[in-house]
């Protein structure tokens, strides 16, 4: 296995999992939006993110999870030979 397959292997695998747990934070940020709520020294009780942009952090999150996916799927694939 050549080192470029075994760094892209790597690099697809950290972008698959931060992407899966990106999403599954923003996904509950769309669910419940009050208690996520960050941390606000200025307006600790302030409005709570809308939900655009919480769908579209999940909307990003998911394609860094699909391009992991796609780099550790090239990765691993053997190369075909042809005949």
């Amino acid at each position: 296995m050549s080192p470029s397959k075994i760094i892209g292997g790597i690099s697809g695998v950290m972008l698959l999992l931060v992407g899966l747990v990106g999403s599954a934070v923003s996904l509950l940020a769309v669910l419940h939006p009050v208690g996520t709520q960050m941390a606000d020294d200025n307006n600790p009780f302030g409005p709570p993110p809308s939900l655009f942009g919480s769908v579209l952090i999940v909307v990003f999150c998911l394609s860094v999870a699909v391009v992991g996916g796609f780099v550790v799927r090239k990765s691993v694939r053997k190369p075909r030979i042809s005949a």
